[in-house]
């Protein structure tokens, strides 16, 4: 089964003030790297398992997070998560897509996508969205 987190949200009102659907920046890097460096961060340290094995429950996704240029031009994604203090000399353990809130829903062949990425970097995908709203995804090829 799937893993379920929650976090309590405090939504993020639109730097130019209007709600014009239009103008979506969709799923990408450019789009993380207009939030401020530590939105994206936060949002993810803040996040909790709520439906996983019972040992883990509650418990923190992350403790750190790497989102710099680094980073995007490494893996292609928006974030690098870490289960330690630190990032240094650990492995991450979760590649982090944040996707635009009036951007159009990811279909199933980019859900696919972005868990073969993580998956051939040996980590978890880890999709969220600005309302707090995110999904840890597991993929295993079997023949």
């Amino acid at each position: 089964m799937g893993t379920y987190l929650s976090l309590l949200v405090r939504k993020r009102p639109r730097e130019d003030g209007s709600d014009d659907a239009s103008s979506a920046a969709g799923c990408s890097a450019s789009h993380a790297a207009s939030l401020p460096p530590s939105s994206l961060s936060h949002l993810l340290r803040s996040l909790r398992y709520r439906c996983a094995s019972p040992s883990r429950i509650g418990s923190e996704v992350c403790r750190s997070v790497a989102e710099d240029e680094a980073t995007r031009r490494t893996y292609g994604c928006h974030a690098h998560v870490y289960e330690t203090d630190t990032v240094d000399g650990s492995h991450g353990v979760a590649l982090a897509w944040s996707v635009d809130e009036f951007a159009s829903p990811l279909s199933a062949l980019s859900l696919l996508s972005l868990c073969r990425v993580a998956n051939s970097c040996r980590k978890k995908t880890l999709v969220t969205t600005p309302k707090g709203e995110a999904v840890v995804l597991a993929y295993a090829a079997a023949l």
